[in-house]
Order: structure tokens, then C-alpha cells, then sequence
């Protein structure tokens, strides 16, 4: 098989065409010889060799002998080298005139969609519409999806209509209680378009009660007024610290904790603050900031300490000794307190998760089933489950068991073969319950199940030392082997990114700076944790 033969193989596996295998990097590498020979005018020289073209093709125009040029190698050449001989050819060819035309029809004739109202497209911008004479305000120019989406879910299409009609229209109690009840699920599509202009448009009885809310308030904006509906506050909640007003962080479209007073500011942030109140409706017992010698601890319950990081004061933009956390935790198992790092992102986007492991850790778990009373069975699709119900989420496994309660998935465990210094191993890699639910002797039910009926050597698995003490492992019998060392995130704009995803290999800009300078000169830092437990099972 020659090399050109070879070629077409690769590029159409299957006989269809990868524009990935075409790419010129995987050409150079698989077939640097035939690369030599078309780098100069790479694209076209390729599809001519894979075609067997011996010429570039001419303009189809009769009049033109120009040379056409290449569209990309998977469609080929295009017909015509420009708009003229496309424009000359009409005249000669009535078959080709006539197909222009009915795609020009189709594409630019809005009045045979519109037929009640008079509808062209501007002539210097044709991502708008005009409507003319649409009322008396005379001729409207609308955006085309703003105007698609307005005439299919037949809205006015006049702004100033819709202004004149807001200030007329006086709600009903029915309809403001109306508005407040289904509140959250207006909010979902107007979120994202919080502005003036939208609300008029598409929602004007909606934004009228909306502005009436708040009309006391003067100078404050859409996103403010809204948030006060939503929350049926008649004025801007004040200061947690010392009572004076807050402001409002249009990031995250809420009221601060705290005013602008570097002392309300510096005290604790508003997650602390939110998940302190949350652990003391459980027990009214809690402690905010305890001290072991001089170290500070965010909330003490019982016999537990829990940490809550922000992540860039907890960065080495902040903090630069990466062995901080880490001491931490020590100072507090030395004095026999067991330790529950809670960093900013996961209570943000994984609060549920959260919360349910905190009343898992002060059995105020009320929801228990006995595993007893459950069926073992494999499971196929466990992402969804791992997603919703573990901090760390998904991951691949090759083993899948569950136990279930009147045909519901409560509790999961998963395994995976690994590959360590050349020794094949099996690896528990998650374990948890459904949220909210203490499923009584589900692990050992699994395990147990696990070493009966699959064939091992032996069997790891860690536990992150962020919020597990390892007591389930040692429960299973397994065998603290060590501490595997700091683990590290890369961290930018309060969220979490595992270093795998910024490997040199992925980043490497050809600079000559190493892997750490190039993702400091992106604006990320390093955020250090405490690490994991490596655990062993043995026959």
C-alpha cells in the first residue's frame, strides 16, 4: 500500500472525513514526507492529493478563467472565484437564476412569514427589523431575536406602548400575591436579563408591581428592587455587625452581611456566617471562634472544629506557608478534636451536599434505613447519583454497587483497577448515601458484598483529610498505611481547579517559564489542602 493510499485511510477512517486527522501537526507526524511536499500551500495541495487533482479548478463562469478558490478540504473547491461571475452566470443559466432566487426569497422576503404587518430588514445592520407603521409611535426597530421571540408569544412590539400601559395599569392583591408566590420560578428567566428595556418588552405587568414594591427607595436598581420583592422586604436589610446599611454585590445579586466598615468586613465573611447559623439551628451549643493555643478556629460544635476558607484569603496571595491547613488539622487531632475544612466554592455549589454531611457528623441525620431491610444490585449509570450526593462528584468505575430501599437507590460504592508502580490494585473510590439519610450498616453491606463475589489482591483507597477522619475505612477493617502529602489547587475567581487540568503539557505557551510562573502571569494562584490518608485492605 503506498503512502498516498495510506493517507486517505487515515483521514477518511471509515470512509468519513476527520478534519482532526487532517489537522497539518497529525499530518507532519504520521507522514512527514508527503507533509514536505504540500506544507507550502497546505490545504489545497492536500485535497487535490487526496482527490487526485492535478489542477486547481477554473470559475464556472464561461467569461472567466480565473482559478477558484479552496472552501476547506472537506467540502472542496467552491464554484465560482467571486459575486460577479456568480451575478454573470445568472443571466446565462435560467436553472441556476431560478435557484438563487428562491433562496434569496426565502432568506430575505420577511412579508411572506409576517403577513399582518409590514416587516424589512435595515438595510446597514440585517440583524434588526423594522416594522413600519406598526402604531402610533410610527416605525419600530427591533433586534431579530427580540422581535422573534415578541411576535411568537404574541407581546406588544412597541416599547412606548408598553411604558404608556405600565404607568396606567394598577395590579390587583391577586395578582401582586399571585407574582409572589410563583416568584422563583420568574426569577429563573429573568435573572440573566435583568434590565429595564427586557422587563418592558417581555414582562411589563410584572415589572410595574415589581418598581410599586420599592417605589419608596429612591436610586436603586432593577437587580435591588427585585431582590426586595422576592424577598418581601419593604427596605434593604442592615449590617449583621453594627446595624448600618449594606450594599449590593451585583455579582452575585444579593445584599451584603456586612457595610463597608473594615471592622463589620474583616470580622468573618457571609458564608462563615451563613453556615455558623445553620450548624446552631441544629445545636444551640455552637461556638463561634474557639482557640487552642493561638490558633483560631471558625466554629466549634461538640467535639468537632470546622474550618470555612475562603479561597483567595486562603491562598498563597495570602497565606504563603502551604503547610498552614495542614498544621491546623494536627493542633486539632492532638487535642482530640477531629476537623471539617469547608472551603468557600463547595458550600457555594455544593451546600446540600454540605449540610447533609454536617447532620451525618452530629447524627441529627432523622431519615435512617436499616440496610437490612435493602437490596444489593449493580448499578449502571451512578453519575447523576455521585453528582448530587458526594463532595467530590463523579468519577469513572469499572464496579458498581448499590443498595435499594422499595426499588430507590439510597447508598452507592464504587470501585476501579489501578495501576501502581506496576502493581494492579482495586481502588474504593466513593462511597455515600443518598442526601439526608443514614442508610444503618450500608458500607459494610457493600464492602461485604464487594469481597465475596469479586476477586482481589488487595484493595485501597483515602480518605481527604478536608472532612473525613477515616473512621468508615477502619470500621472496614482497612489499615492506615500513611499520609500521602499537601495536595494543591489552582484557584481564580473563587473557584477550585484541579492542578491535572493545568499540567505543563496542556498550558505551555513556549515562553520558557515554568508551569507555576505561567499560571501566576494568568492570574491564578495556589490554594494548599490538607491532603489524604492512604488506606489498605488485605486478604
Amino acid at each position: 500500500m503506498t503512502n498516498i493510499e495510506e493517507l486517505k485511510l487515515y483521514i477518511y477512517p471509515n470512509g468519513k472525513y476527520s478534519s482532526k486527522r487532517s489537522n497539518s501537526i497529525n499530518i507532519k507526524k504520521h507522514f512527514p514526507e508527503i507533509y514536505e511536499n504540500i506544507k507550502d500551500n497546505y490545504h489545497t495541495k492536500l485535497y487535490m492529493l487526496l482527490h487526485d487533482i492535478n489542477e486547481i479548478p477554473n470559475c464556472k463562469n464561461p467569461n472567466c478563467n480565473n482559478k477558484v478558490k479552496l472552501k476547506n478540504i472537506g467540502k472542496g473547491f467552491h464554484i465560482f472565484c467571486s459575486t460577479k461571475c456568480i451575478n454573470e452566470f445568472q443571466k446565462t443559466d435560467k436553472l441556476f437564476s431560478d435557484k438563487i432566487s428562491k433562496s434569496l426569497l426565502s432568506k430575505n422576503i420577511l412579508s411572506n412569514k409576517y403577513k399582518d404587518i409590514k416587516v424589512s430588514r435595515e438595510k446597514n445592520n440585517k440583524n434588526y427589523i423594522i416594522i413600519k407603521d406598526y402604531c402610533k409611535h410610527g416605525n419600530i426597530k427591533l433586534y431579530t431575536k427580540v422581535f422573534n421571540s415578541l411576535y411568537n408569544n404574541n407581546l406588544s412590539l412597541c416599547e412606548n406602548c408598553n411604558k404608556e400601559f405600565i404607568e396606567n395599569y394598577i395590579p390587583s392583591n391577586d395578582e401582586i400575591n399571585n407574582l409572589q408566590y410563583n416568584f422563583e420560578d420568574f426569577y429563573k428567566k429573568i435573572r440573566y436579563v435583568l434590565n429595564d428595556k427586557h422587563m418592558i418588552l417581555f414582562f411589563p405587568k410584572e415589572y410595574n408591581i415589581i418598581l410599586n414594591w420599592s417605589k419608596h427607595i429612591k436610586n436603586i436598581s432593577l437587580a435591588e428592587r427585585v431582590y426586595l420583592f422576592r424577598y418581601n422586604l419593604i427596605e434593604p436589610p442592615k449590617c449583621a455587625n453594627c446595624n448600618n446599611s449594606t450594599y449590593f454585590n451585583n455579582s452575585q445579586l444579593k445584599y451584603t452581611t456586612f457595610c463597608h466598615s473594615k471592622s463589620c468586613i474583616n470580622n468573618t465573611s457571609n458564608g462563615e456566617i451563613e453556615l455558623f447559623n445553620f450548624i446552631k439551628s441544629l445545636d444551640s451549643n455552637t461556638i463561634h471562634k474557639y482557640f487552642i493555643t493561638r490558633r483560631e478556629y471558625d466554629i466549634k460544635i461538640n467535639n468537632i472544629l470546622i474550618e470555612y476558607n475562603g479561597l483567595y484569603w486562603h491562598s498563597d496571595a495570602i497565606q504563603e506557608d502551604k503547610n498552614y491547613h495542614l498544621n491546623k488539622l494536627k493542633l486539632a487531632n492532638d487535642n482530640r478534636y477531629s476537623l471539617l475544612t469547608i472551603w468557600e466554592d463547595d458550600w457555594e455549589i455544593k451546600k446540600d451536599i454540605i449540610k447533609s454531611m454536617i447532620c451525618s457528623r452530629l447524627n441529627k441525620t432523622t431519615n435512617k434505613i436499616y440496610a437490612r431491610k435493602c437490596e444489593i444490585r449493580e448499578v449502571k449509570d451512578v453519575k447523576d447519583f455521585l453528582n448530587e450526593n458526594h463532595l467530590q462528584g463523579w468519577c469513572q468505575s469499572s464496579i458498581r454497587l448499590g443498595l435499594y430501599y422499595h426499588d430507590n437507590l439510597v447508598s452507592l460504592m464504587t470501585f476501579g483497577k489501578r495501576n501502581i508502580h506496576k502493581n494492579k490494585k482495586i481502588e474504593l473510590l466513593r462511597f455515600c448515601n443518598i442526601l439526608n439519610t443514614n442508610v444503618i450498616g450500608g458500607a459494610s453491606k457493600l464492602f461485604s458484598y464487594f469481597l465475596k463475589n469479586y476477586e482481589y489482591d488487595s484493595i485501597i483507597t483515602y480518605a481527604n483529610c478536608d472532612y473525613s477522619n477515616g473512621n468508615l475505612y477502619e470500621k472496614l477493617k482497612f489499615k492506615k498505611i500513611k499520609h500521602t502529602g499537601l495536595n494543591f489547587w489552582w484557584v481564580k475567581d473563587k473557584i477550585k481547579y484541579n492542578r491535572s487540568t493545568f499540567m505543563k503539557y496542556k498550558i505551555d505557551d513556549k515562553s520558557g517559564l515554568t508551569a507555576k510562573e505561567q499560571m501566576e502571569n494568568k492570574g491564578y494562584n495556589i490554594i494548599w489542602g490538607n491532603g489524604n490518608y492512604l488506606y489498605e485492605y488485605n486478604k
